[in-house]
């Protein structure tokens, strides 16, 4: 306590296991995207994550119809995919891409028509959270949504999938410790 990535890169050289152990690092930039598509049950993602595939590459593959992948657009389908992870409708992919609002939606459009499982799931998501008042980890913890009287519905919207994602990813760093 504290956790090594809460301390400066500049001084974690000075911190060393105790002699016969060794610091483990796992690599979660990836985890919030599996724990969506595992949820979702995207299996074309889920064997192209478990078969070592970069998923970004995939999905941008997938969504622009395209074989051959150059880093910018895998980079935008990131965006596109974080966006949607985080809840956005498209407006933060505009910004993040410095593209239009338009063009933004038809990146978001083109990727929910080319996983319709993910697009289901926000619907379930959403569904389970206006009918209960709240949103459940994967392992079954509870956070309330209150309602956001400035933004209302969007607002939950946004809120239902980013935070059954965001509170199953905690759950489960907590239970592997």
């Amino acid at each position: 306590n504290p956790s090594l990535s809460q301390i400066p890169k500049i001084l974690r050289h000075a911190i060393v296991p105790h002699e016969g152990n060794k610091f483990l690092y796992a690599d979660l930039k990836a985890a919030e995207v599996y724990i969506l598509i595992k949820w979702a049950k995207c299996q074309t993602l889920i064997d192209a994550y478990e078969s070592g595939q970069d998923l970004y590459t995939v999905i941008a593959q997938r969504v622009l119809n395209k074989e051959s992948i150059d880093k910018k657009e895998r980079d935008t389908m990131k965006v596109v995919v974080l966006s949607i992870l985080y809840g956005s409708d498209g407006s933060s992919v505009a910004r993040s891409l410095h593209i239009t609002d338009e063009e933004a939606k038809v990146l978001v459009d083109k990727f929910m028509f080319s996983f319709p499982e993910i697009a289901q799931f926000q619907v379930k998501a959403y569904g389970y959270t206006s009918e209960h008042g709240f949103v459940e980890s994967f392992y079954f913890r509870p956070r309330i949504l209150k309602e956001d009287q400035s933004n209302g519905d969007i607002s939950r919207k946004r809120q239902c999938v980013n935070s059954a994602i965001q509170n199953t990813c905690a759950d489960a760093l907590k239970l592997n410790r």
